[in-house]
C-alpha cells in the first residue's frame, strides 16, 4: 500500500508540473492515474488533492463543468476526512474557477474561507496564495492599486522562501497592474524579472 501512495502522489505532481508547463494531455494522464493510485491504495486525501489538480487542469482549459465536478468530488472527499489543508486548496481553486467564470462575489466568499484556513492554521504559503487571488480579483476590476498591495507583499515572501512559480504569478500580476495604470516602464521591469 505504501508504493502505490508514494506513486500517487508522484503522479499527481508530475500532473501539476503538466499544468505549470502548459502540457494538459500529459497532466490528464498523470492526474487520473494519481486518482487511480490513491483509490486503490485507500488514501483519500491524496485523491483529494488529485482531483483538486485535475479541477484546476479543467479551469485552465475553461472546461468549467469538469472543474466543477472534479471539486465536487473533493468536497465529497473532505467531507470524510476533514482535513483543513484540502479543504483550502479545494476553496481556492473553486475561487478560481468562478473567477474564471465571471462570479465574483463567489469567488471572494470562497477566498475569505481560504484565508481563514490560512490564519487558523498559521501557514504563511497559503496566506499568500490568498493574496495572489485578491490580486487576480483585484485586475479583474481594474482596482490596480488593491493588485499591488495584494501581490508585491506575496512577491516578497516567495522570493525569500524559493517558490519561483508563485513569485511569477505575482510578478506578472504587479506588471499587468503597472502597465495598465499607465506606468508601463514598472510594468515592463516587472515582467522582465
Amino acid at each position: 500500500t505504501g508504493n502505490v501512495v508514494w506513486q500517487a502522489n508522484l503522479l499527481n505532481n508530475l500532473g501539476v508540473l503538466h499544468i505549470i508547463a502548459g502540457n494538459y494531455e500529459g497532466a490528464l494522464i498523470e492526474l487520473e492515474r494519481s486518482i487511480e493510485y490513491a483509490n486503490t491504495g485507500g488514501y483519500l486525501r491524496l485523491g483529494g488533492y488529485a482531483l483538486v489538480s485535475l479541477g484546476d487542469l479543467f479551469t485552465d482549459i475553461k472546461a468549467y463543468k469538469e472543474a466543477g465536478e472534479a471539486y465536487n468530488k473533493a468536497t465529497s472527499i473532505l467531507n470524510q476526512i476533514h482535513d483543513l489543508f484540502l479543504e483550502f486548496y479545494i476553496n481556492l481553486s473553486m475561487a478560481e474557477l468562478e473567477l474564471a467564470r465571471g462570479r465574483f462575489t463567489r469567488a471572494r466568499e470562497l477566498i475569505e474561507s481560504a484565508q481563514e484556513i490560512a490564519l487558523e492554521t498559521g501557514s504563511k504559503y497559503e496566506m499568500n496564495l490568498c493574496k495572489i487571488s485578491k490580486g487576480k480579483m483585484a485586475l479583474l476590476h481594474h482596482n490596480y492599486h488593491v493588485v499591488l498591495s495584494e501581490v508585491l507583499p506575496a512577491l516578497t515572501f516567495f522570493n525569500e522562501e524559493g517558490h519561483h512559480y508563485e513569485a511569477c504569478k505575482c510578478r506578472l500580476l504587479a506588471g499587468l497592474a503597472h502597465t495598465a495604470s499607465g506606468k508601463r516602464k514598472i510594468g515592463h521591469q516587472e515582467l522582465l524579472e
